[in-house]
């Protein structure tokens, strides 16, 4: 029998821009059966994250849990809290996988079954302006795992 998979994501003023991206990638999945977990905190600015989660939910099975405070550690707690799946795969709302990017955990999963935790191939959709310096040009931005 195989693990059931759950996909979750935290996300918090997105206005529904990267999030959609990500969403896209995950209907296209080369392994599809999984749930996803969207931990949603509201922001004064966002009115678009909502419809993309309901839009993408005829596509997708998703399930929203609504942060009411706090930052990351609490969109994390409240997934952990609210996971359902035997395998829990999380994903920022500004990391589009691959396409075979659940296939690949669970393939890593079988070939290591006692690891905890395991990292897949994103792409990151913002620049680490930090990381860079402030002088950059767009076109020398790097991505989370050039800096890891």
């Amino acid at each position: 029998m195989s693990p059931s998979v759950e996909v979750a994501i935290p996300t918090y003023a997105n206005n529904g821009t990267t999030i959609k991206l990500v969403l896209e990638k995950l209907t296209k999945q080369t392994y599809d059966d999984f749930n996803t977990l969207v931990v949603y905190k509201p922001s004064p600015n966002d009115f678009n994250t909502i419809k993309v989660l309901e839009d993408y939910s005829k596509n997708l099975s998703i399930k929203i849990v609504e942060q009411k405070e706090g930052k990351i550690e609490e969109a994390m707690n409240l997934i952990y809290s609210n996971a359902k799946g035997d395998i829990l795969i999380t994903l920022d709302d500004d990391n589009i996988p691959s396409e075979t990017w659940v296939e690949d955990h669970l393939k890593s999963h079988e070939l290591y079954p006692r690891f905890g935790a395991l990292r897949g191939k994103i792409t990151r959709t913002r620049e680490i302006k930090h990381s860079l310096g402030h002088n950059k040009k767009p076109s020398q931005t790097a991505s989370l795992q050039t800096l890891l």
